[in-house]
C-alpha cells in the first residue's frame, strides 16, 4: 500500500538507513537550508537562530513551494532528507521538540502530488542507455585523457555494466572465481537498499558458469580499489572524482548530446538487458530489488530481441533461493488485491 508520499517503496521513520545515507541526506539538507537562507536574504554562512526552532517551520514551509520544480523521485529524496534532518534535530532540542514536530507533520502530510511532470534537471539528464560504441569511444578518450582516475574508472564501467551493481556496493562484493579459475564465478553483493526495506534480502548472489580471465581480472580490480578506497575514507571522493571525468569525457566526445551518460547508466544498462533473457523476479533478483516493480519502472527497457548476448559482458544467472524471495513478494501483493477486489480472478505466477 503506498505511503504518504504515494509510493510503495517509501522508507518508514522507524527503520534505519545506513550511514552513508545518512550522510547524503545531511549534506543534501544543509544545501537546501543554505539555499533558502539565501533567497530570504540571510548570510548561509552565518549561524542558524537556535534560540529558536520557529525557523524550521519556515523552512518546510518553503520546501513544499518548492515542490512543483521537483520531478516526484527527486521529491522524494528531498523530502526524506529534510525528514532525517528535522527528527534529529528533534530528538537533540529536547526544550524545542513542539516547533520541530509542527514542522514534521507538515512534509510529512505531503504527497507525490503537485510535483513537476519531466524537468531539465539532475536525473531526467542521465542516460539510460550504455551502447557498446559509447562505451568504446569513453574507453579510447580515458587512455589519452592522462587522468590519475582513468584506469579506476575505465575497470569501474566495464565491472558495473557487467554486474548491475550500485556504485555504492562495490566496497563489499566479494567474488570467488572458482577452483584453478575455472568456474563457476560467484560474486555476493550486499545489498544497498535492504536497511530501507527494497531489497529482497541482506545479499543477492550473481553466478556465471563460466566467465574468462579477462573479466574475472576487471571484478577483481574494482573490488580490490573499492575495499581499498573505502577502508581509506577516500572511496566517496574518488567516485565523485571519477563522475567529473566521466562527465568531461562525455562532453568532450558528444558536446550537443542533451542526456549524458553517467556511472549509473551501467546499472541501467545491465537492467535492460537481463530484461532479454530473463523472467521479472530473475531480473529482480539479480537487481536486489524486493519486487519486479522498480526495475520496471524506473530502469532502461528491454532492447533488441530476446535470445543470446554478447560475450564481452555475458549476464550472470540469479540464485534461485533469491528469485523465490522475489516471488512471495509478488504471491503476497496478488493475495491482498485479489482480497480487495472480493476475491476475483487472480493469476499465479
Amino acid at each position: 500500500m503506498p505511503d504518504d508520499l504515494g509510493h510503495p517503496n517509501h522508507r518508514p521513520a522507524s527503520m534505519p538507513i545506513t550511514p552513508q545515507t545518512a550522510r547524503k541526506y545531511l549534506r543534501r539538507a544543509a544545501g537546501l537550508i543554505a539555499r533558502w537562507r539565501r533567497e530570504c536574504g540571510h548570510d548561509p554562512r552565518s549561524r542558524m537562530p537556535h534560540a529558536s526552532a520557529e525557523w524550521a517551520h519556515a523552512f518546510a514551509e518553503w520546501v513544499v513551494t518548492q515542490k512543483p520544480w521537483w520531478v516526484a523521485t527527486s521529491w522524494r529524496q528531498v523530502k526524506s532528507s529534510v525528514l532525517h534532518y528535522l527528527r534529529r534535530e528533534h530528538r537533540a532540542r529536547t526544550d524545542q521538540q513542539a516547533a520541530f514536530q509542527l514542522a514534521i507533520d507538515l512534509l510529512e502530510a505531503q504527497t507525490q502530488q503537485g510535483t513537476a511532470k519531466k524537468t531539465t534537471k539532475t536525473s531526467s539528464m542521465k542516460d539510460k542507455r550504455f551502447r557498446d560504441t559509447d562505451h568504446a569511444k569513453i574507453r579510447a578518450r580515458l587512455l589519452g585523457s592522462g587522468s590519475k582516475y582513468a584506469t579506476c574508472l575505465i575497470d569501474f564501467l566495464h565491472a558495473a555494466r557487467l554486474t548491475g551493481l550500485r556504485p555504492d556496493e562495490w566496497p563489499t562484493a566479494t567474488l570467488d572465481p572458482g577452483p584453478n579459475g575455472s568456474g563457476p564465478v560467484v560474486l555476493i553483493v550486499v545489498n544497498s537498499k535492504n536497511t530501507q526495506g527494497r531489497s529482497h534480502g541482506p545479499t543477492r548472489t550473481l553466478t556465471w558458469p563460466t566467465l574468462d580471465q579477462a573479466n574475472i581480472s576487471v571484478l577483481q580490480e574494482c573490488i580490490s580499489w573499492a575495499f581499498r578506497a573505502d577502508c581509506d575514507e577516500r572511496f566517496e571522493a574518488d567516485l565523485k572524482a571519477m563522475q567529473r571525468l566521466l562527465h568531461d569525457v562525455c562532453r568532450a566526445v558528444w558536446p550537443r548530446r542533451k542526456e549524458q551518460i553517467t556511472l549509473y547508466s551501467c546499472r541501467h544498462e545491465f537492467a535492460a538487458q537481463a530484461k532479454r533473457v530473463y523472467s521479472p523476479a530473475e531480473v529482480a533478483a539479480l537487481m536486489g530489488h524486493a519486487s519486479d516493480a522498480t526495475a520496471t519502472q524506473h530502469y532502461g527497457r528491454m532492447r533488441g530481441s530476446k535470445g543470446k548476448l554478447s560475450a564481452e559482458f555475458p549476464l550472470p544467472e540469479p540464485h534461485p533461493d533469491e528469485v523465490a524471495r522475489v516471488r512471495a513478494v509478488l504471491d503476497r501483493r496478488r493475495q491482498r488485491l485479489n482480497d480487495l477486489s472480493g476475491g476475483g480472478n487472480g493469476h499465479s505466477m
